[in-house]
């Protein structure tokens, strides 16, 4: 008996996770919904995921059925991945206080911080310092998602220069 039939285009996805539970929501659905919705029992916080063997950002969106696990800060990948976007939130924030100035991280340190500078050299007043604070306080506070952007080398090339950042 022949089991295949011809049926329409479904407009959901399902997500398998490794404790055998599926969950199921519309075409486009983020990692991340699907992560939360599933509330797996993970050590640490999610920060990524492995969608089909591929590491992906949250805000990847489904578009087929995918297995799905969990990449937290317990995790090699997941410290890498909450490490760097922590970089990114420290340089748009000084980027948003500081215009004029370009912030570069120059080393990481061994007990997890890492060593800044800016481009004139002048260290930060304990007032810069705090302002800094704050603002990535309030931006994490509004839980922005991150979003990978590719663009061709030449468009980068050019945005960089035109923000002064010629290290890039």
């Amino acid at each position: 008996m022949n089991t295949i039939k011809k049926t329409t285009r479904r407009d959901n996805v399902q997500a398998h996770f490794p404790s055998g539970d599926t969950f199921e929501g519309p075409l486009g659905c983020t990692v991340e919904s699907m992560v939360t919705a599933a509330a797996p029992e993970v050590e640490g916080r999610t920060v990524a995921a492995l969608v089909n063997g591929r590491l992906r950002e949250l805000s990847y969106q489904l578009h087929s059925d995918a297995d799905i696990v969990p990449v937290t800060t317990s995790d090699s990948d997941g410290t890498r991945i909450y490490r760097r976007s922590l970089t990114f939130l420290m340089i748009a924030a000084a980027a948003e206080l500081f215009p004029n100035r370009i912030f570069s991280v120059r080393h990481s340190m061994p007990f997890g911080g890492y060593y800044c500078e800016r481009d004139d050299e002048q260290r930060l007043t304990d007032t810069e310092l705090s302002q800094l604070e704050t603002r990535m306080r309030e931006l994490i506070e509004a839980d922005l998602p991150i979003y990978q952007v590719r663009v061709p080398l030449d468009e980068a090339l050019h945005l960089f220069r035109q923000q002064g950042d010629l290290e890039k």
